[in-house]
């Protein structure tokens, strides 16, 4: 009983803090004509009863909680799963490899992307998922109010990943950028053609593709926890044929940069110049 009793009091501090963090009570003016008819707090362990299949993804980037929330509006039930990651990394790097064609980009967070029937925001290290159910204009507009309330509370910082990335150089990049852990998030959102193995154990991967300014190139960053990986992937690459394709690792000999649809380093210079110290 003494045992039970000590596991409650160390679980309700946590879903309390979330939920006052982040949560919406009953009598909030932003509820407007909608009402709370479910609010859920999961763990990495219920994570699975709430989206049985669908969890591996998020414990794979790293994940802490799950403030559910759904309100009833004009007889229509908008569902809003914040997801609290365990960094911004990790926010982001399910939100890219969720996120495709956008109706709209503006929102708010750092990253938005706005759909007929899905709103999507990361602020930080939360990930916000809103199922809109009819997609009408004013369920999107009131998802959205909800929405930034949600988040308002949640401190806003400058999405800056650092390495491989050179310093401050992320938000240059105009294109679309997808960010992996593991093999989930390649297999969900992120397209290779690469040769790999499924023995490769990479630990992070980003894929840069749609570049402004470079039609039909694509950027592919692998980093390894061991240089003895990183340089024998790098030269199994480099036998290849190259003809379209430019390998390079970065100072540390922990990152690979392949970039496919260009042959000539000059010609890509506006593209190495992302990332950290490389060498040829």
């Amino acid at each position: 009983m003494k045992r039970a009793l000590w596991i409650l009091i160390l679980l309700t501090p946590l879903h309390v803090c979330l939920s006052q963090k982040t949560g919406l009570n009953p009598d909030s003016k932003v509820l407007g004509d909608g009402k709370i008819i479910r609010k859920t707090v999961f763990d990495g362990n219920s994570l699975w009863g709430y989206i049985n299949g669908g969890a591996d993804i998020y414990l794979e980037y790293g994940f802490k909680n799950l403030l559910l929330h759904e309100i009833e509006y004009k007889g229509n039930v908008i569902r809003f799963d914040l997801y609290q990651m365990s960094d911004p990394r990790a926010a982001f790097g399910i939100f890219s490899v969720y996120s495709y064609t956008c109706d709209d980009v503006i929102g708010p967070g750092t990253f938005n992307c706005l759909t007929k029937w899905q709103i999507q925001v990361v602020k930080n290290d939360y990930y916000l998922s809103v199922i809109l159910p009819t997609g009408s204009s004013d369920e999107q507009m009131y998802a959205k109010e909800i929405a930034e309330e949600l988040l308002a509370s949640v401190d806003e910082t400058g999405f800056e990943p650092g390495y491989p990335f050179a310093e401050g150089r992320f938000s240059d990049i105009k294109a679309d950028i997808k960010y992996a852990r593991g093999r989930l998030g390649i297999d969900n959102g992120i397209s290779l053609d690469i040769a790999m193995t499924e023995g490769v154990g990479f630990s992070e991967l980003w894929q840069i593709t749609d570049i402004e300014g470079y039609d039909n190139v694509t950027v592919t960053l692998l980093s390894f926890a061991e240089t003895n990986d990183c340089s024998r992937f790098a030269e199994m690459q480099k036998a290849l044929d190259n003809t379209d394709r430019l390998v390079s690792v970065l100072s540390d000999g922990l990152t690979i940069i392949l970039i496919k649809g260009i042959s000539n380093k000059e010609d890509a210079s506006g593209i190495y110049d992302w990332f950290s110290e490389i060498e040829f």
